[in-house]
């Protein structure tokens, strides 16, 4: 938010047109680059965090940074898509409001733990077989 109302705050008036970035929710440059940054740094410390303390990996760190950069996108990607067909799916069948709308979220949040906990443990943060 402080990216957002302060550095970027010109930038929220000018429109992205690119329909991929419009179904997750980025409609200005300014959130654009707000998000590209805040989301950069977040995974950035979220992947040396789960690598070195919660996982203790010691795979190989290219092939782990590789398939978490796929992971990310994956999952930016698809929680846009989920959170606005569940939002669509509401407004339809008159589900609004703030309970609706916090309820959405929190599902939301839960859906892409489904694979990002499973991806991080087995996928990416692997520990090398001992002999």
């Amino acid at each position: 938010m402080l990216l957002l109302n302060t550095v970027f705050a010109a930038l929220t008036v000018e429109p992205v047109t690119a329909h991929f970035l419009n179904l997750i929710g980025i409609t200005s440059k300014g959130y654009l680059y707000t998000y590209m940054i805040s989301t950069t740094v977040g995974y950035t410390i979220a992947f040396i965090l789960n690598r070195k303390i919660t996982f203790n990996a010691d795979a190989n760190p290219a092939v782990s940074m590789m398939l978490y950069a796929v992971m990310v996108l994956f999952t930016i990607f698809a929680n846009g898509w989920i959170g606005s067909a569940m939002t669509t799916w509401a407004r339809e069948n008159d589900l609004t409001g703030n309970l609706c709308d916090m309820a959405i979220k929190v599902i939301g949040m839960l859906i892409p733990m489904l694979w990002t906990y499973p991806c991080n443990r087995f996928l990416i943060h692997r520990k090398k077989k001992r002999l």
